[in-house]
């Protein structure tokens, strides 16, 4: 899947883009995991942040669910994978996914799960919570 942008700008983040990135949360350490290479849906911006939703919190069948979900202006908040993500925590340049790629993206798995334990970080299985 070729990215049409790649820039470590906030000002590429804007609703209704799908990107990936590298991210290190800001609690990671009182997390129960967190997801290191998120495929995230924004949904609004604002100053030092951006909302979105984390697709990868979501099993890869049913992310196409979630986009008909949002499209019908249903509340965000509700869905698992809602979050803040702040920008002095981005790791990478953000890499958008074109719209034509979207149902590509949705059945790839490239997420990172970990859980830091005593400051190390340990892959998690996400599948159980799913």
């Amino acid at each position: 899947m070729a990215s049409s942008l790649l820039n470590t700008q906030p000002s590429t983040v804007s609703p209704g883009k799908l990107l990936l990135f590298r991210y290190s949360a800001k609690y990671k350490e009182t997390l129960p995991f967190y997801d290191k290479h998120p495929l995230c849906y924004v949904l609004a911006v604002e100053s030092g942040a951006f909302y979105g939703i984390n697709l990868h919190y979501t099993k890869p069948a049913n992310r196409m669910s979630i986009m008909r979900y949002l499209d019908e202006n249903n509340d965000p908040t509700v869905i698992t994978g809602y979050h803040k993500y702040l920008y002095g925590y981005v790791r990478s340049s953000f890499s958008e996914v074109p719209m034509s790629d979207w149902e590509k993206a949705f059945s790839l798995s490239l997420s990172e799960f970990v859980r830091v334990l005593g400051g190390i970080e340990m892959p998690v299985n996400i599948a159980r919570y799913q």
